[in-house]
Parts: structure tokens; C-alpha cells; sequence
């Protein structure tokens, strides 16, 4: 003898048809379009935060280099005025 529950297994939600179908039409779409827009701004943020700092970064690399190449030309006119006195 196959019992029926063997095949399909026994419905363990015990709220009423009608709390059921408000559910569905209420909670389930609308939840999940709720979960995906807050997801979707939470990405967004982070990826803005993301070039903020990578904008920082680059900044200071390139003042940096900046400076390094200023102080590299003046040390070789430093040097060339040197040459020229001698």
C-alpha cells in the first residue's frame, strides 16, 4: 500500500486559503522588488565610495609625481648653473 504522503509530502502551512492568496498578492513580489531596489542601492553606494578613494589616491600619486619632477629639474638646472660658473 502506497501512502500518499510518500509521494507528494503533506502540507505543513496551516494558514487559511485567504491568508494565503493575501500573501501572495501582497508579500511576495512586492517583498523580493523591495530586497532587489535596496540591493541595488546598496551597490551603488559602494561603488561610488570605491572611486572616491580610488579618485584620493590618484590625486596624491600624481602631486607626487609632480613634485618629483619638479625637484628633478630644479636640481639639473642647479647643476647646469653650476657647470656654466665653472
Amino acid at each position: 500500500m502506497i501512502c500518499s504522503y510518500s509521494i507528494f509530502p503533506p502540507n505543513l502551512d496551516f494558514r487559511s486559503a485567504d491568508q494565503e492568496s493575501a500573501r501572495s498578492e501582497n508579500g511576495g513580489g512586492e517583498k523580493m522588488k523591495k530586497v532587489v531596489e535596496k540591493c541595488i542601492g546598496t551597490s551603488k553606494r559602494t561603488a561610488e565610495i570605491s572611486a572616491e578613494s580610488a579618485a584620493d589616491v590618484m590625486g596624491v600619486a600624481v602631486r607626487r609625481a609632480a613634485e618629483k619632477v619638479k625637484s628633478s629639474l630644479s636640481s639639473s638646472d642647479d647643476q647646469k648653473s653650476i657647470r656654466d660658473e665653472l
